[in-house]
């Protein structure tokens, strides 16, 4: 099994339980700033603490590395972890309690997704509610059944085409959707899995609670 890199940030955390499958043995763990409060509610042990600490004045554990950063930068917290987890050779990538909180911080987190998957890693995000995946052309998505959660999909450029969705509620089959108007909104689960394929574009896939 590949190792992973899991970034804990310092958005929303939600519900401890949402991270409980997240979270593996063995994943190497990051925390930017204020993430390392998520870290102790969570009970895990970061191998790595990194930031400007602009959102964490506490005590931080003894025997983990630590790197500070001026707060006068061009990368948040959340992307010098990327570029950190990028330059250790981590292929897959997840980023905790990136969504949920300040809007601003949370649509940069998923450009940041962009960032790591334009760099050729897998990646989503996860937040208190919500978690989000971007799909490139030729890519397909396949989620397990979850009960209590919508399945939305979006253009992230201009437009996207070819978006098909198999064991979803409402179908799609080869459809275009543009970045002018929410087609693919609040979708549900129809069979035990669903699968989203993409042909041309870049989709972004959320998963809601409701």
């Amino acid at each position: 099994m590949t190792k992973r890199c899991v970034i804990i940030t310092a958005g929303e955390l939600g519900e401890p339980s949402r991270y409980q499958d997240v979270i593996r043995p063995g994943d190497f763990l990051i925390c930017c700033d204020g993430g390392y409060a998520h870290a102790k509610t969570l009970g895990v042990r970061p191998d790595l603490i990194l930031g400007d600490f602009d959102s964490y004045e506490g005590d931080l554990p003894e025997g983990v590395p630590t790197e500070g950063f001026s707060s006068i930068k061009d990368d948040t917290d959340t992307m010098l972890a990327i570029k950190e987890a990028i330059h250790r050779g981590y292929e897959e990538i997840l980023l905790l309690a990136a969504l949920g909180g300040r809007m601003d911080h949370s649509f940069a987190n998923l450009q940041s997704l962009m960032y790591l998957r334009q760099a050729g890693k897998k990646g989503w995000l996860v937040g208190a509610r919500d978690r989000a995946y971007l799909l490139f052309g030729g890519e397909t998505l396949i989620l397990p059944r979850e009960e209590g959660v919508a399945v939305s999909v979006f253009s992230y450029g201009e437009q996207v085409e070819g978006v098909t969705f198999q064991g979803l509620y409402y179908p799609l089959q080869g459809a275009r959707l543009t970045n002018g108007f929410p087609l693919g909104v609040s979708n549900h689960f129809a069979a035990p899995s669903a699968s989203i394929t993409l042909a041309k574009g870049t989709l972004l896939v959320m998963v809601s609670q409701i």
